[in-house]
């Protein structure tokens, strides 16, 4: 996997303009509430996974479902269509761009979305457009593949190649709070089947030593042994128990993508923090994936600090003031030095 190693971000959401350099593999970002953690987090998201990028979800994950089209003006900073969204993922060397721009036609308006990358001196990669007066969406494709091949686009037949290589997609799992009643039965059959099942036996243990086993039902139903003379429903365990049943089967099920994950700590016992970031490090390791997490709570944060190491991992700590925001990087050895001396980091 090419690591993202740092982003600009501009216009999105809360954030008018905030950047982050030195990312890693394993990225936990802590601060106070609305400081912009969930913003980043989206950018990210957004970033990933065009031309799939679900603008409506990215809002459904904060509660507010798109109806009408004054939700999508929510997207830009201030609520203000009039300054273009720009979000770039630096890779290394590389850099790919998304502009989201709100343009107003004789008979309505839309979002068009576009995606550059520099290894064609800024030239599209991509481009989709979502009308606003009555969204579906659904993006209609104003470039695409045959096009490029059909000569409709100005790409020679080299820029045609480096497209596909750089289109500027990977696969990307976004879990917020909202997904608490999130049902994995098709990760969690995907972790039976390729028998990675310990790994997130071994989680469940560490967090409630009564559990023996997890298994599949019919209909897409879960259960839990306990030791009792019955299998227990899963949602019947305990929300804790639910939210890394889900985490790890996703994360599991995910190569050389990027996992996001909104409050970490949400709905876990303290105790829990070691063996869900052990689980979520290997599983990352294993598949060759990237994580970024959002957390408040200093034992989320311990557990991190002493479960990665300097060199694969940062700590950003995200400030805002009124709308100007900062970042400021952390190293594992400056956070575990302030959490020993409980100065306030979070």
């Amino acid at each position: 996997m090419n690591l993202i190693t740092g982003l600009d971000i501009k216009n999105f959401r809360s954030i008018k303009k905030l950047s982050l350099a030195n990312c890693k593999q394993f990225n936990l970002l802590i601060g106070k509430n609305n400081c912009g953690k969930s913003t980043l987090l989206e950018s990210v998201y957004a970033s990933c996974d065009i031309p799939n990028m679900p603008l409506d979800q990215i809002n459904t994950c904060r509660s507010n479902v798109v109806r009408t089209n004054e939700d999508l003006s929510v997207i830009f900073h201030n609520i203000d269509v009039s300054n273009p969204v720009e979000i770039t993922r630096i890779n290394g060397e590389q850099k790919r761009k998304l502009d989201i721009e709100c343009v107003f036609g004789n008979d309505s308006k839309y979002l068009t979305l576009t995606m550059t990358g520099q290894l064609l001196n800024e030239k599209r990669i991509s481009s989709y457009k979502i009308s606003i007066d009555d969204f579906s969406n659904k993006y209609s494709v104003l470039y695409n593949q045959a096009d490029w091949v059909l000569g409709k686009v100005p790409f020679t037949s080299d820029e045609i190649e480096l497209i596909k290589k750089d289109s500027g997609r990977c696969p990307v799992f976004y879990w917020t709070a909202q997904w608490n009643n999130f049902n994995p039965t098709a990760q969690l059959e995907s972790l039976i089947i390729s028998k990675k099942k310990d790994l997130l036996l071994n989680v469940l243990v560490s967090v409630d030593s009564s559990i023996k086993d997890i298994q599949l039902g019919s209909n897409g139903s879960i259960f839990v042994d306990t030791g009792l003379s019955s299998l227990l429903p899963l949602r019947m365990v305990g929300q804790g128990i639910e939210k890394i049943v889900g985490l790890v089967s996703c994360i599991a099920t995910i190569s050389n993508g990027i996992i996001l994950i909104d409050e970490f700590e949400n709905g876990l016992h303290y105790t829990a923090m070691d063996g869900l970031w052990k689980a979520v490090a290997e599983l990352c390791e294993r598949q060759n994936n990237q994580i970024f997490a959002t957390t408040h709570s200093y034992e989320c944060i311990d557990s991190f600090t002493r479960i990665t190491s300097t060199e694969n991992s940062s700590i950003f700590r995200i400030e805002r003031n009124n709308f100007e925001h900062k970042s400021t990087y952390i190293s594992n050895e400056a956070a575990r030095n302030a959490i020993s001396k409980r100065w306030e980091i979070r």
